[in-house]
């Protein structure tokens, strides 16, 4: 386990899975959460431009980080392309240079998605911290 428990619990399970080459462990703890938000209101509109524009006028900008990173995975992708791939209608095999590059490419595209995934956690926890009442646009 990694980094502290917001609040303690009794576990419950413990689901242990390889992914990539990895291995983790999911423990999932029951408990009450309770979590402190501030006292204001806030109304978020999503774009296209900046990420998420708020009611009082400030903005978020898309991260810089993303558009390094699909960046790295276009032109791994791109290499990956250029290797013997496998062809089961014609009984080719991939070559070694295409599974070793194949795995390139999803380290990196794994690693785009955990940025991704971890920085709208922050902003999400962000903006729940810092309002007690969030109100959003329609989707239709």
């Amino acid at each position: 386990m990694r980094g502290q428990a917001r609040t303690w619990g009794t576990p419950t399970t413990c689901t242990i899975f390889c992914r990539h080459g990895k291995w983790y462990a999911s423990i999932t703890v029951k408990c009450e959460p309770q979590r402190e938000t501030g006292t204001g209101s806030i109304g978020i509109d999503l774009g296209c431009k900046d990420v998420v524009t708020f009611s009082d006028g400030s903005k978020e900008p898309k991260p810089s980080f993303l558009k390094e990173g699909q960046r790295k995975v276009k032109t791994a992708s791109k290499r990956l392309r250029r290797k013997r791939a496998p062809n089961r209608s014609q009984r080719v095999k991939a070559s070694r240079r295409w599974k070793k590059h194949r795995t390139k490419v999803s380290k990196r595209q794994r690693k785009v998605a955990r940025q991704r995934e971890d920085w709208l956690h922050q902003l999400t926890s962000k903006i729940v911290r810092g309002h007690s009442l969030i109100a959003g646009e329609s989707a239709t």
